[in-house]
């Protein structure tokens, strides 16, 4: 599962990077958390989760491009972020990406393997993997809010990230 700091920090590190306004890439970085409010209702990945409900605010910052390059850059970078996050969790878990379009959650699984001997062989692995949408309320949720190595990744590309404005 991604956690917190991953939806946040990742966003927030190529935002920057396309050097938006450290302010503008602040307010849609935790807009990248949103996806996650679902837990408030005991639930977790559900159709919060799906990057089909994010395509409205893409064709607003497509709309806003006509009138303000300062509204639909924000439109744009909320966005990428909500979308970010909808990806993230897809590659780590299952998540209902194309709902309403289809009622089924998605798990993408990525991998590259390697086998060193005679020869180095490189061995690819990609698996995508269905099962039928789940939004039951649940007695309760237990998940991971924090592992070392997403506080290390984020507080890594976070530094980046604020080491860039600080510099240019």
């Amino acid at each position: 599962m991604a956690e917190p700091a991953l939806h946040f920090s990742i966003p927030f590190s190529v935002l920057s990077y396309l050097r938006l306004d450290p302010a503008i890439c602040l307010i849609v970085s935790v807009a990248a958390l949103v996806p996650d409010l679902d837990i408030l209702f005991r639930v977790h990945r559900s159709v919060s989760h799906s990057a089909v409900l994010y395509l409205p605010v893409a064709v607003l910052g497509i709309v806003a491009s006509v009138y303000s390059s300062c509204w639909s850059v924000l439109l744009f970078a909320t966005w990428f972020s909500l979308t970010s996050h909808v990806l993230l969790d897809t590659v780590s878990g299952f998540s209902p990406i194309f709902w309403p379009l289809s009622k089924e959650e998605v798990c993408v699984s990525v991998a590259l393997g390697v086998r060193v001997g005679n020869s180095v062989q490189l061995r690819p692995e990609v698996s995508i993997r269905r099962k039928p949408l789940d939004v039951r309320q649940r007695d309760s949720l237990d998940a991971v809010a924090l592992t070392l190595e997403g506080a290390l990744v984020s507080v890594l590309l976070l530094a980046v990230s604020v080491s860039s404005f600080m510099v240019g």
